[in-house]
């Protein structure tokens, strides 16, 4: 019969490795510009916490059999978001959860409208409509569910084209639609017209409960509401909306990917069914969900407070706004989208690609300011300014 086997490895062995993975993983990360990631969250992590097997079975308003748990941690970071997304002056409940991604977040959005939209049209099958910048969740999430997926041309600074979505709209007058909006794009940080896009779907003279609204705010969503941002593109249940979600390891940081989705509760009871084994109601996509990662946002959010962020937002949208103008004067082609931190502009060389870790399409890259490369704000990592000195150097020999 066969059994796999594998030899063991001295404790030696293994701290070699463990620190020969640091060292250089510290130097990646000291460079690093080109992803939405905040990496300035070690003086959050209680090394205690990984003496236990912090495991989050079922739903975290009711809690669970199994007790080795921080439900009481979950509830504090959901409410936290509630009150950031507006959901404290709703007249109806919400209800949301700790995911283990963006990815995630969209995917149970998606699933949960399905189901809404399915049920409430006599078995007419959705279809999924969003950005042909939208995050390739959607793709996923239509591939999984077998639902048609139909992508509307964006504008030039990464949002939504209003008049191509009306098209669409009229064009599917009788199928059930499950709208994806984009708070902060994965390339350019566009922000989709929220305000413009619910009222097309007032004037197709539907009914609301044709549609499902989600908001992808991966990014963006954790940090506009704190801004000012204008209210066109300010994400939150203020605007007629169904869901909202974003990440937690992007903008606030944290070690371990994570999402947080928050919805209206009414739409989430059409799932749930009581599971006696864990002796709660199975309402979220995992069975199984981190309760650390949990602590680690709870951390994040309550050390940092929400002036803490607030700041950290508006020194890097200010930041962003300054190497942008400098780009400009330099003749350089940069989006810089209204309270933004990412910056978009013509892909440089292979070497400055590389030591920055920088994302690159079609002929373009993009810097996010995340708080971590605010100039002064740590020495574990390297200013964004001087990513911007290099780049204009670079910028300057090639003519």
């Amino acid at each position: 019969m066969y059994r796999a086997s594998w030899n063991t490895r001295s404790r030696h062995e293994l701290e070699a490795a463990v620190q020969c993975d640091v060292a250089h993983l510290q130097e990646v990360a000291y460079y690093h510009m080109g992803y939405p990631y905040n990496l300035d969250f070690k003086a959050q992590i209680y090394p205690e916490l990984f003496g236990f097997l912090l495991n989050h079975l079922g739903d975290p308003v009711q809690g669970g059999q199994y007790g080795i748990n921080v439900f009481e941690k979950e509830l504090e970071v959901v409410e936290v978001f509630k009150q950031l997304w507006g959901g404290n002056n709703l007249d109806e409940e919400l209800w949301g959860y700790v995911s283990s991604s963006g990815t995630e977040n969209n995917l149970w959005a998606v699933y949960i409208a399905m189901t809404v939209l399915t049920h409430g049209h006599q078995g007419r099958e959705p279809v999924i409509v969003c950005s042909e910048e939208g995050h390739y969740s959607l793709d996923k999430a239509a591939a999984m569910m077998r639902l048609k997926l139909i992508k509307v041309c964006s504008n030039k600074d990464g949002s939504i084209n209003i008049d191509a979505l009306k098209d669409i709209l009229d064009e599917r007058q009788d199928v059930p639609i499950i709208l994806g909006l984009m708070s902060g794009t994965t390339v350019k940080e566009g922000h989709d017209d929220i305000e413009a896009t619910l009222k097309l779907l007032k004037q197709t003279g539907r009914p609301r409960d044709d549609f499902y609204v989600h908001i992808d705010g991966a990014f963006s969503a954790s940090f506009l509401p704190l801004v000012d941002a204008p209210y066109s593109i300010n994400p939150g249940f203020w605007h007629d909306i169904d869901s909202i979600s974003t990440s937690g390891h992007k903008y606030i940081g944290s070690p371990v990917p994570c999402g947080i989705l928050i919805m209206k509760k009414r739409h989430n009871d059409q799932i749930a069914k009581i599971v006696e084994y864990i002796k709660s109601n199975d309402t979220t996509m995992a069975g199984s969900r981190s309760g650390l990662v949990v602590y680690f946002l709870w951390l994040r959010l309550f050390s940092l407070g929400s002036d803490g962020l607030m700041k950290l937002a508006l020194s890097g949208i200010e930041l962003a706004g300054e190497i942008a103008q400098a780009f400009r004067d330099a003749g350089i082609d940069v989006i810089h989208n209204q309270k933004a931190l990412t910056l978009y502009f013509p892909e440089p060389s292979r070497e400055l690609i590389d030591k920055y870790s920088l994302a690159c399409e079609r002929g373009y890259a993009h810097i996010v300011i995340m708080p971590n490369t605010l100039d002064g704000h740590s020495k574990e990592f390297i200013g964004a300014r001087k990513f911007a000195r290099d780049y204009l150097a670079w910028w300057a020999a090639r003519r």
